[in-house]
Order: C-alpha cells, then sequence, then structure tokens
C-alpha cells in the first residue's frame, strides 16, 4: 500500500512528520486488515527507482548563503525539529525557528510603466540566539542567487 501526499511551502519537519505519522499509521491498519483476509496483493520492488539516504549530520544544517533563496528556505522547513537550521554571526550561532517565502514586486520609482516590474526574493525569518531575540531579520536575495544581502 502508498499514499501520495502534497508538501506545501508552510509545512515544515514537524508538520511533515505528523503527517506522515497520521498515514503511515492508517495504511498499517489497511495493510494488517489485507494479510488477515489474504487480500494483500505484493509488488516487488523496482531496484532500478529504488533511493537510499544517509544518516543526517548536523553540519548539513549550516546555511550556506551562497545557495539561491528557494534552497535556503526549503533547509530551513527541512532543519526544523530535533536538529536546527543555523548560521554563524558576529562569533555567535544563531538558530533559525521559521521562515517565509515571498516574491515582491516592486515598481519602479522613475516610469509607472506596468511593464516595468522588478521582482525579488525575500525570506523572511525569525531566529534566535541564547542572548538575544531578532524578529526582524531579513535575507534578500534578487533573482540572481549570487547577489544575495543580509543585514539586522
Amino acid at each position: 500500500n502508498q499514499l501520495n501526499f502534497s508538501i506545501n511551502d508552510t509545512d515544515d519537519y514537524p508538520i511533515i512528520a505528523s503527517k506522515t505519522a497520521n498515514d503511515g499509521a492508517d495504511l498499517m491498519i489497511k495493510t494488517i486488515d489485507q494479510i488477515i483476509n489474504n487480500n494483500l496483493n505484493f509488488t516487488k520492488q523496482n531496484h532500478q527507482i529504488a533511493t537510499y539516504t544517509r544518516k543526517i549530520d548536523k553540519s548539513e544544517a549550516k546555511i550556506n548563503w551562497h545557495q539561491n533563496a528557494r534552497e535556503i528556505f526549503n533547509k530551513i522547513r527541512a532543519f526544523n525539529g530535533n536538529i536546527v537550521a543555523n548560521f554563524n554571526y558576529n562569533n555567535e550561532k544563531i538558530k533559525i525557528l521559521s521562515c517565509d517565502y515571498v516574491i515582491k514586486e516592486k515598481l519602479n520609482e522613475e516610469e509607472n510603466d506596468s511593464e516595468d516590474i522588478e521582482k525579488e526574493k525575500e525570506i523572511k525569518i525569525e531566529i534566535e540566539t541564547e542572548t538575544e531575540n531578532y524578529s526582524d531579520f531579513r535575507i534578500l536575495s534578487a533573482y540572481l542567487p549570487e547577489s544575495m544581502d543580509v543585514w539586522v
């Protein structure tokens, strides 16, 4: 038995873990019933398309600011749980608790022509340290992944 489910931009590790745990429990009950009723169809695994992953290392949670905005956004969501996405700032480890991914459209101030819209990717994040809380830490990225600025 298999089940497909969607992953939304608002889903992070705890939400996905909860979805899979609940769905997995339902599938387990369904599968046990099928075994008891001798009504289970087995499908051999296709080893050509099977995948394997290694254990996640804590160092993978460190943010690489040279990645594009979407990759950073996904990393923050993936490491929201036991391991938390982080980076160093002023010799302090900053833990990132959550983030939002938005695409802002800015009109060029010199011209109000609707064709002259500049799009900018922005990740808004909330972060925590052991000594301070920053509620308005923003990472801006233009369309090119190479141009990324960070400020507090």
